[in-house]
């Protein structure tokens, strides 16, 4: 039964809970990462770890090409 006095009601509404506070932490996070993204950090890390595995993906197979006897 509605009184009609919903301000005064203590039943909280989870939608507009979380409508509410995705609206404020997406405003927050994005202006956040604007300022601390650095795309040079980010290509550097990622030339790091390319050559790391490609690495390791030419010591794998010269493994497995000598404990298979593949080349003579």
């Amino acid at each position: 039964m509605q009184t009609g006095n919903e301000k005064d009601s203590k039943v909280v509404s989870l939608a507009d809970r979380s409508s509410q506070a995705s609206k404020e932490s997406s405003s927050n996070a994005a202006a956040a990462k604007d300022e601390a993204f650095d795309w040079e950090t980010t290509m550097k890390r990622n030339a790091e770890n390319a050559s790391r595995m490609k690495n390791d993906r030419n010591k794998a197979n010269k493994g497995v090409i000598r404990s298979y006897r593949l080349k003579h």
